[in-house]
């Protein structure tokens, strides 16, 4: 199985290397250059709260019916016709809840774009359900393939504003909400006729719909997903509501975030191919010690090159990206490196969690973690501004970090080496003050630092021997990737 994470993995990094940087920074960072702080700001405020009640449009059923399909307890054919009744029952409850939010919320002004979103939001989640039947029945290729279509119609459809000289002058904030909720709409009718013509959909019994009972199971995960939205995005609207350029500070987050979230990519489809196979391996606990380890070594190594790589460059980072950024664009960036840590391991432990049945026990710490961010953001805002937001979102990310690790790892029956973190302490230390005297010593220029230090990065944690060497095998045995990229 650690072969399989391995195989698969990297073959979701190359599909998505290649197609979300070119969304984030091609498309999605030309969107804010050119419709400004402002608009983006707003858009951004809508996206993160429809995301938050998104969670109370989904039900937690993503992921329980991953986990379900993915651990045989139940079959396709029999629980597929249930969950999407189920689906189609909260999406009503959703749509209701952003119009009647965003009326007391006085977003009444642009209730147009509200509505956009909120439509795209709504088609985002029946995507992202629709694929766990692909993850969670084995096909784990076909689902990294399905996991940039909608990001490469955007891509097609964006760049053909963005990138003309003609067009250019037509594209607003509110077309860009259009496009996604089109491209979504194309991405939906792919994956649900791959999923007629390959999964036993003839089986399908509409007459045995158990739309209630589903949404009873799946409930505890809708709850610490939606204290996860609260905690970890709520602040965008905090920072709106509380200040008067509220909207052009949350668009310098947003500026920041965007990067935070290309990075977060490796965490993200990680997770996804987690927790399948933690579902299937729940049994073994062998195999799935060694599957957790594996991956929680591999995203630490990566996300520390990655996080102090940045931060040792934030501010001509922000500048080479942002026609209007500055050191305080920079400073924003460098914190939310903190929270990139934390959350990107997050990924690990709480998959786990998430395949063994185990998301109840998670429900106090996120209330703690809410109650941290909100107290955190009330006296860090007014006095900082973006600034705080960022402070406070990396304590509340390593304070979650802490429990999911410390709570997996007690219920897997896990232990880390206290070799293992000597050496990467040892690292760490090695690697953070270099990189950082460095920049100060250095006479190159900054772009050619900036390559050097990931790979300065990866030789010392070969030095230390910190690297995985199941990360090793798969780099130097090309017949060991072809052999399982042509496996499901």
């Amino acid at each position: 199985m650690n072969k399989s994470f391995l195989a698969n993995l990297l073959l979701l990094l190359s599909i998505n290397i290649v197609i979300k940087p070119v969304f984030i920074f091609g498309i999605d960072r030309n969107v804010q250059n050119l419709v400004g702080e402002h608009d983006y700001g707003l858009y951004f405020t809508f996206l993160t709260f429809t995301m938050i009640m998104q969670v109370l449009g989904d039900a937690g059923l993503q992921n329980y019916n991953n986990q379900q399909i993915s651990s045989g307890n139940v079959s396709f054919s029999n629980f597929f016709p249930s969950v999407m009744a189920a689906k189609l029952l909260v999406s009503i409850l959703y749509v209701l809840l952003v119009m009647g939010g965003g009326y007391l919320l006085g977003y009444q002004a642009d209730y147009n774009l509200l509505m956009w979103v909120m439509l795209g939001q709504l088609l985002s989640g029946i995507l992202l359900l629709l694929r766990t039947n692909v993850s969670g029945s084995g096909h784990y290729r076909t689902d990294s393939i399905f996991s940039a279509i909608d990001r490469l119609l955007m891509i097609a459809f964006c760049g053909y504003y963005l990138w003309s000289q003609v067009r250019q002058s037509d594209f607003t904030i509110l077309l860009f909400a259009k496009l996604q909720l089109i491209s979504y709409s194309i991405a939906i009718l792919i994956v649900l006729g791959w999923i007629i013509f390959k999964l036993p959909t003839t089986d399908v019994r509409i007459k045995h719909i158990a739309t209630i009972p589903i949404l009873k199971k799946s409930f505890p995960y809708a709850i610490v997903v939606l204290l996860m939205i609260i905690y970890s995005r709520s602040d965008i609207i905090l920072l709106k509501n509380m200040l008067e350029d509220g909207s052009k500070e949350a668009g310098i987050y947003a500026a920041g975030y965007r990067l935070l979230d290309a990075m977060n990519m490796v965490g993200f489809l990680a997770g996804s191919l987690l927790l399948p196979m933690f579902a299937r391996l729940m049994n073994d606990k062998k195999q799935t010690e060694e599957l957790f380890i594996l991956s929680l070594k591999i995203l630490l190594l990566f996300t520390v090159i990655v996080a102090v790589t940045v931060i040792s460059f934030r501010t001509q980072i922000m500048q080479l990206l942002y026609v209007n950024a500055t050191e305080y664009w920079g400073n924003v960036l460098g914190l939310l490196m903190v929270s990139f840590v934390s959350m990107t391991l997050s990924y690990v432990s709480g998959t786990y969690l998430t395949a063994s049945g185990k998301v109840r026990h998670l429900i106090g710490s996120f209330l703690v973690a809410i109650i941290i961010n909100l107290v955190l953001n009330l006296i860090l805002i007014p006095r900082n501004k973006v600034e705080g937001v960022a402070v406070a979102s990396a304590v509340t990310q390593l304070f979650i970090l802490i429990v999911q690790m410390n709570k997996s790892m007690k219920y897997a029956g896990i232990r880390i080496s206290k070799d293992y973190l000597v050496k990467f302490g040892v690292f760490l230390f090695m690697f953070l003050a270099i990189s950082l005297l460095a920049g100060k010593i250095l006479t190159i220029n900054w772009y050619y630092q900036l390559i050097i230090t990931p790979i300065f990065g990866l030789l010392l944690a070969w030095l230390f021997k910190i690297l995985p060497e199941e990360l090793l095998n798969v780099v130097n045995g090309r017949k060991f990737l072809n052999r399982h990229f042509h496996q499901n």
